[in-house]
């Protein structure tokens, strides 16, 4: 598995960046499959990125997160 990170993350918060890293390699680490209960992958790479204490922040480059997504 490989995770390819885009230059544009090096002028983001490092709050937002350790996410996204995290998030990543949470995608690798599960092969884009289920967390536990988790079926959908993003929703799946958010709670495993956040078990490792990596919680998706509420302001992100595109925004604030909705109300309705992941959140840990």
């Amino acid at each position: 598995r490989s995770v390819v990170l885009k230059p544009l993350l090096a002028e983001c918060s490092r709050e937002f960046a350790y996410y996204v890293i995290a998030h990543e390699f949470a995608h690798a680490f599960l092969r884009n499959g289920p967390w536990g209960d988790v079926d959908d992958v993003e929703l799946a790479a958010d709670g495993l990125a956040a078990s490792w204490g990596f919680n998706r922040p509420i302001d992100t480059p595109w925004g604030r997160r909705s109300s309705t997504g992941p959140s840990s």
